[in-house]
């Protein structure tokens, strides 16, 4: 794998990004025709491989660049209880901000804090105020879940990937890895990727329960660029058992190559496992 020097950031002021994220849109796979892959995919890559302070404003004006204008923020306007839910949210470009917020706090255990951190930061500068999202996705860990029921969330969210298989993979684990085991359980899934894993769409605070495959999509986006073959061919196999097509997979995964390759890292699946791979599964059936 070759790593180029860092993009010069004069060059996102020309065609360069945005006509990387027009194809992106065309090519990134989706099952619901609102989905938010075209813009999660090129922000999770490059914040996985440290562009997020080139890329952030890019994307976010990409994603809204389509939606109408929001409603003027009202200094006057009463503070909101609480944010709605995601499905009741009647601003898009809130929702648009809420995904990209959530995208990047589950990413910060796949790719770290402190790159996740840098993206939100930068996500925040070019949000107007009025579409500025204050949604708290884990307040409910602080207030009534137990340490046994985030076990079994966690257990619930990683089973969605790994099936069966987790029994096997834990089994590896036990001799010598109990932290990463109760890691991978408690905190990756139990309050990063599927802190809601117990609760319906309806009723879920966390955007990413609307739609099934986005959790396989920011795993492949974050890991992919790692080179992590074990890990890859897991989520490969996952993103078919959380209902992606097989090919909707392999496309995924090319497109997450091209865009490593626009961060500056070629041949990111080369010597690694693909869709091809993965045996069939029973959701193919």
């Amino acid at each position: 794998m070759r790593y180029i020097t860092s993009l010069d950031p004069s060059s996102l002021n020309s065609s360069f990004l945005p006509d990387l994220l027009t194809q992106a849109r065309r090519r990134i796979p989706t099952l619901q025709r609102s989905s938010p892959a075209f813009f999660l995919v090129p922000l999770l890559v490059s914040t996985t491989l440290g562009h997020a302070h080139q890329w952030v404003p890019h994307i976010y004006a990409f994603a809204t660049s389509e939606l109408p204008s929001p409603p003027p923020h009202s200094t006057t306007a009463p503070l909101r209880e609480a944010a709605p839910l995601p499905k009741d949210e009647t601003n898009p470009h809130r929702l648009v901000v809420r995904y990209m917020k959530e995208a990047l706090a589950k990413s910060s255990c796949i790719i770290g804090a402190p790159r996740a951190i840098e993206a939100l930061l930068e996500l925040d500068k070019v949000v107007p105020v009025e579409a500025k999202d204050d949604s708290f996705v884990r307040e409910e860990l602080d207030q009534s879940r137990s340490n046994q029921e985030r076990a079994e969330i966690g257990m619930k969210g990683i089973s969605t990937v790994y099936q069966k298989d987790i029994v096997g993979i834990f089994n590896m684990m036990d001799p010598y890895l109990k932290d990463i085991r109760w890691f991978a359980q408690n905190i990756t899934y139990g309050t990063y990727l599927a802190p809601h894993a117990d609760k319906t769409p309806e009723t879920s605070p966390d955007p990413f329960d609307q739609d099934s495959t986005l959790l396989s999509i920011l795993t492949l986006s974050t890991i992919v660029p790692q080179r992590t073959p074990r890990e890859i061919l897991w989520h490969l196999r996952g993103a078919i058992r959380r209902g992606i097509p097989r090919e909707q997979v392999r496309s995924l995964h090319e497109e997450i190559e091209v865009v490593c390759r626009a961060c500056g890292v070629d041949n990111v699946r080369e010597g690694i496992s693909t869709v091809d791979d993965v045996d069939k599964q029973a959701e193919e059936q």
